[in-house]
């Protein structure tokens, strides 16, 4: 039987920083901390994610270093397959660039950097292959995750955007 992990925001305001190249993500000191809540409450310290955000003038950043016990559960290789955004480990970014309630971009990765990129409507998914990149690493303690979102392939107002 599957059981999702639920990720706990600690902090309720996240204010990307401005960087001048996707590769300074690596030296930002301040993080967003998500803790594991769900299912195993017990492991909030073992299982956790340090998540970086930043932007430069085309893209939006995410670096999230996931601190996680173990092997990982990930095995496929195939985009677009739903098996990453329920089946198996995976980092998943809901970007909800067009004001908080509208549809939103969303965005699995596994740790073996396969890519599950739809666009999240109240009626479900609609295709949606962004113009992303990504890169995943093992690690001594799990495994890293970079994501660039260039700004010219996703719609965006100016206002208040959502993202889990």
């Amino acid at each position: 039987m599957y059981y999702a992990a639920l990720f706990m925001l600690l902090s309720f305001t996240i204010s990307p920083v401005k960087i001048n190249t996707w590769e300074e993500i690596y030296n930002l000191k301040e993080y967003v901390k998500l803790i594991k809540i769900y299912p195993d409450t017990s492991s909030l310290f073992r299982d956790s994610t340090q998540l970086f955000i930043g932007y430069t003038d085309k893209a939006l950043v995410f670096y999230a270093k996931n601190f996680q016990e173990g092997s990982y559960n990930a095995t496929i290789r195939k985009r677009d397959d739903e098996q990453i955004s329920g089946g198996e480990d995976a980092i998943t970014f809901i970007i909800s660039a067009n004001g908080i309630g509208k549809n939103a971009y969303y965005i699995a990765i596994n740790p073996l950097g396969t890519v599950f990129d739809k666009v999240m409507t109240r009626e479900g998914f609609v295709e949606w292959d962004g113009d992303i990149t990504v890169k995943t690493q093992k690690t001594s303690y799990g495994w890293d995750c970079l994501l660039l979102v260039p700004f010219r392939s996703i719609n965006f107002v100016r206002s208040t955007w959502g993202l889990q």
